[in-house]
């Protein structure tokens, strides 16, 4: 009798053992497929709709190779700040920069990205944009651009894809060394576009097409209290805050129909701080023709862009009206 139970306890056991790893074998074959299959696929079994790109990791190397000198101007924010700061610019100007924008970072990616940088964070300025719409989203698309090729993010890897509450997320964090293999594999789309301390320019035009932009569909209370953490920490290491709005493509805005009521709750944030955000949107228009879609400037639109920039900073005093050697009078 106890021979029997015992041999049926083991059964169990067993059978337990074993469908542990089936299901072990099925999860690693389900991700794979997830997060490296047709994105038909991917849609269906995770909803993943976006593609990592080889940015962010290009962009680490950079900023490695630039931070120990300090900079006078950090940008940073979405592909937004990515494809409308050119260092070169501000070369010329006598200020040193560096363009620390990746794809669709949410103030949650921002904030995980600071703590990683800590002590290499050395800036007198922080220029952060904050596009509306990037509040209403999880961020696992910024998550898993910059966790798959930054190894400094790794340390606060599970936290970062926990606090973006999204099943996307834990795909490129149980994927990682996948995700890095295929950064290096596909790098040379895009380096005809890297330009240098992590600008990005588009070589061509390409019309505005509204109907592919997606508006956020989450609550931004989320993202709004990260913000607040973000502007807590520039404001904890003493580096001065500018927060802006770049140009957006005409009729983008109607495309966000909260998109004052949200600029009004950022605000409140700001005003906690003494900052507000300054919107180039209701400062000049853009013709659709400075715009490569309907979120990110052309060639000819980032040089309309960044004197209008420089002007209306030095005209909130919120720059330095010289600079001698690239540090500001």
């Amino acid at each position: 009798m106890v021979s029997k139970q015992r041999n049926t306890e083991f059964r169990i056991i067993a059978n337990l053992l074993l469908f542990g790893v089936v299901a072990f074998l099925l999860s690693g074959a389900l991700l794979f497929v997830a997060a490296n299959g047709p994105s038909s696929v991917r849609k269906i079994l995770v909803g993943y709709g976006f593609d990592p790109m080889p940015c962010p990791g290009w962009v680490q190397r950079e900023f490695e190779a630039s931070y120990k000198d300090g900079f006078d101007l950090l940008f940073l924010g979405s592909s937004h700040i990515q494809r409308s700061f050119d260092p070169r610019f501000f070369d010329a100007l006598g200020i040193k920069s560096f363009t620390f924008g990746t794809p669709a970072q949410t103030p949650l990616n921002t904030y995980f990205l600071l703590e990683s940088l800590d002590e290499k964070l050395n800036a007198k300025r922080v220029v952060l944009e904050v596009f509306p719409n990037l509040f209403k989203v999880s961020g696992a698309e910024s998550f898993i651009d910059l966790y798959g090729s930054m190894p400094e993010l790794a340390t606060s890897g599970l936290r970062h894809a926990w606090a973006t509450r999204d099943k996307r997320s834990f795909i490129g964090l149980g994927l990682k060394e996948l995700r890095v293999a295929n950064f290096v594999a596909s790098s040379s789309s895009l380096v005809d576009s890297q330009i240098t301390r992590g600008y990005l320019d588009f070589k061509h035009s390409r019309s505005t097409d509204f109907s592919q932009f997606v508006p956020g569909d989450l609550d931004a209370t989320e993202q709004l209290k990260y913000f607040d953490k973000v502007l807590q920490t520039l404001q904890k290491r003493a580096i001065k805050t500018i927060i802006i709005i770049t140009p957006l493509a005409n009729g983008l805005i109607e495309c966000m129909p909260d998109y004052h009521t949200d600029i009004a709750e950022i605000n409140k944030v700001c005003e906690r701080y003494g900052l507000e955000v300054v919107d180039f949107n209701r400062i000049e228009q853009f013709d659709d023709s400075l715009f490569w879609d309907v979120n990110h400037l052309n060639k000819r639109g980032v040089e309309k862009f960044l004197p209008l920039f420089y002007s209306e900073m030095l005209r909130r005093q919120s720059l330095p009206s010289s600079y001698d050697d690239g540090h500001p009078q």
